[in-house]
């Protein structure tokens, strides 16, 4: 394997790092972001019931 060559694969694999940090923080918003909305109705509930 050349210079060129295990230097593309080290950027690689940092790039393949970085991207599966990115998708854990996406798949940790989409599960907030989830609980979130499944909150909503009981909120919306809670104010309807008590207009204080």
């Amino acid at each position: 394997m050349s210079s060129q060559e295990r230097s593309e694969l080290g950027m690689l694999r940092k790039k393949v790092e970085q991207l599966d940090a990115k998708v854990v923080r996406a798949e940790v918003a989409q599960d907030v972001l989830g609980k979130g909305f499944g909150l909503l109705p009981g909120i919306n509930k809670t104010s309807i019931d008590d207009p204080s």
